[in-house]
């Protein structure tokens, strides 16, 4: 069971495009974390990737819409990035996959420990 679960989550991962490589993982959580309200200037700033690899990911996602481009208010240099509802429901489908491995794997601890005794 444990085992089943970790493929479903490990294959989820596909769901979103380039999740499953470092740079997606790191532009990803980010979108989720700041929400659009940092600047794109702070995750290339906080990245170990270089400017032109986030951009590109980032493009990558504007186009397949599960993050959006906004410019700040009464400042257009001032530009960040935000998940779309896409990219929100395919993470809360991620979050939900991932509950289920470790809600599997207390199972699994549990059956084992009442097998010992």
């Amino acid at each position: 069971m444990f085992c089943e679960s970790l493929g479903n989550l490990i294959a989820a991962r596909a769901l979103v495009p380039g999740f499953d490589t470092p740079q997606g993982a790191e532009v990803i959580l980010w979108l989720m974390i700041s929400e659009g309200r940092q600047p794109l200037k702070d995750l290339y700033g906080a990245s170990q990737f270089s400017e032109p690899t986030l951009r590109a990911y980032l493009m990558r996602l504007v186009d397949q819409e599960f993050a959006m481009f906004k410019s700040g208010e009464g400042d257009l240099r001032r530009r960040s990035a935000c998940p779309t509802p896409k990219l929100l429901d395919a993470f809360a489908g991620y979050r939900a996959l991932l509950l289920k491995v470790v809600t599997a794997a207390e199972a699994e601890s549990r059956l084992e420990l009442d097998v010992a005794d």
